[in-house]
């Protein structure tokens, strides 16, 4: 079953929803739901019927839908009902506002901004910042000789660069070690250091493209196809995201890797 937000019609969501589910009566049950007769239902799938603002809010609790979920279905439900073009322009871009709001990543990982621009503007300057706060995570790598031999850092440089993370507040020391004061950072899209965090990371994509290692992987692809899909296509791949951050989180710090992901137009 597609989510919600891959649809454009809402009528065409319910006859998916209906049809997927290997739960039996669940027209009947959902007509409980929205209290009105099974029969209404019918006409409301066949277009000849709408939903009113209010069983489509009903519906969104039968169907568990998150705020975001429910505000977009709702959306799409006055979208059939509206009667005049400037009406529907008004409400598409409102359903346009949701997808886009979707789409920004601090959006859907929720982060909370927890450093502040000035050090921002520190942290994102070069990639031995985040290289290093991220491989303090591994016990290993906790000791300024070991961090510099596994980044191929030299030592004076390892040791400047750990004093500006303490100084930011993101690094600690004690017992002769240094350990993360903050378990995640994330950058927005609109923030004016993403050019440059990108373009650290690239780079160490192309320096990793060089050395030819097995277990490392690269892929590029030039691709024509329509706007709408280019849409779904990043959907799923914030998807994949979502779904990689939850196999992040609990796993145990052992390797360090960098992660890029690529969709742009040209």
């Amino acid at each position: 079953m597609k989510p919600v937000f891959e649809y454009q019609d809402y009528r065409e969501y319910l006859l998916d929803s209906f049809s997927s589910s290997e739960r039996k009566g669940i027209r009947s049950r959902f007509a409980e739901a929205i209290k009105v007769r099974s029969g209404y239902i019918s006409q409301v799938c066949s277009g000849s019927a709408n939903l009113s603002s209010e069983q489509a809010d009903l519906a969104s609790g039968f169907f568990s839908h998150t705020e975001e979920e429910a505000l977009y279905f709702w959306y799409l439900v006055q979208y059939a009902k509206a009667s005049t073009d400037s009406l529907k322009n008004r409400i598409r871009s409102e359903l346009e506002r949701v997808l886009q709001n979707r789409l920004d990543l601090k959006n859907r990982f929720q982060v909370k901004q927890k450093i502040s621009e000035e050090d921002e503007a520190i942290f994102y300057s070069s990639w031995h910042y985040l290289a290093v706060f991220a491989l303090l995570a591994i016990p290993t790598y906790r000791t300024t000789e070991k961090i510099a031999e596994k980044l191929g850092l030299a030592v004076a440089k390892t040791t400047e660069v750990l004093a500006d993370l303490e100084s930011l507040g993101l690094v600690g020391f004690k017992h002769n070690k240094y350990f993360q004061d903050l378990s995640r950072t994330h950058l927005g899209k609109n923030s004016k250091f993403i050019e440059r965090h990108h373009q650290n990371w690239r780079l160490q994509a192309m320096q990793s493209i060089e050395k030819k290692r097995e277990k490392d992987l690269h892929y590029s692809s030039v691709i024509t196809l329509s706007e709408k899909d280019a849409l779904r296509i990043k959907e799923l791949l914030i998807q994949s995201l979502e779904k990689t951050a939850e196999i992040i989180q609990p796993s145990k710090d052992e390797k360090i890797f960098s992660l890029c992901m690529d969709l742009f137009e040209l």
